[in-house]
């Protein structure tokens, strides 16, 4: 359920909050069935329930977990290393591999986390390359307003070879469960594709003997890529 005054959203902060409310509900539902739980002998789960529920023991709780709520903040660290291979004549470029190492804190899931990574990771990737918006500088008419123009991510895009590792015995006092977020932490590194693009190019740009420092903006495409190479045809022998 969601409170009609729940937090925001931001800095991957939900699932936190979420786990955290439903922590503190758990403690008010113990906290209420402990008289009865005290005075049985031996009992099940089902048998606590039932015995609760007969003496009009609320047995549903909430929580309105906030960042003001004890919650406290923390950093997460990630570290992302990508190679990437370009053509100087098409300004295609393929991505070969990309390696991740995540602080995730103790992780609750680490299946679950490393797709978080994943997911993110493209994510950003989409965002540095392929997703690329055009205005129309006379009339502020959005140009790349479909499928054909404005390309997300797609299997193509996905690095050839993907290595994410979640960090080791890390675990984080100050989150819940000693967890930490994997949401934008990996979307934020993701940017070590477009150095390495930019990388490439400067290699690109000496070969030809350009070595002047170049602006290089995200979101880069193939177009971009093909014309900060320098190359020229009479370069080229047969």
């Amino acid at each position: 359920m969601v409170a009609p005054n729940a937090d925001c959203t931001g800095a991957s902060v939900t699932s936190e909050l979420c786990c955290y409310g439903a922590l503190m509900a758990c403690q008010k539902l113990k906290e209420r069935m402990k008289p009865i739980k005290d005075a049985m002998k031996k009992y099940s789960w089902k048998e606590l329930i039932r015995l609760s529920n007969q003496a009009s023991i609320d047995l549903t709780a909430s929580h309105m977990a906030s960042l003001l709520d004890g919650v406290k903040t923390y950093d997460i660290w990630v570290a992302n290393l990508a190679e990437v291979e370009i053509d100087c004549l098409t300004g295609e470029y393929r991505i070969v591999r990309v390696d991740v190492i995540e602080d995730a804190g103790k992780s609750l899931n680490p299946e679950i986390d490393i797709g978080q990574v994943e997911g993110a990771l493209i994510m950003g990737i989409g965002f540095w390359t392929t997703e690329k918006i055009v205005y129309d500088k006379s009339s502020a008419q959005l140009l790349t307003n479909g499928t054909w123009e404005y390309k997300p991510p797609l299997s193509k895009d996905i690095p050839d070879d993907i290595r994410i590792t979640l960090l080791r015995n890390a675990p984080n006092p100050n989150g819940v469960l000693r967890s930490k977020a994997t949401g934008e932490p990996p979307l934020c590194s993701s940017i070590s594709v477009l150095f390495a693009i930019k990388n490439a190019i400067y290699a690109a740009r000496q070969d030809a003997g350009h070595n002047e420092w170049f602006q290089l903006n995200g979101p880069v495409t193939p177009e971009d890529i093909r014309q900060l190479c320098l190359c020229d045809a009479s370069e080229f022998e047969v």
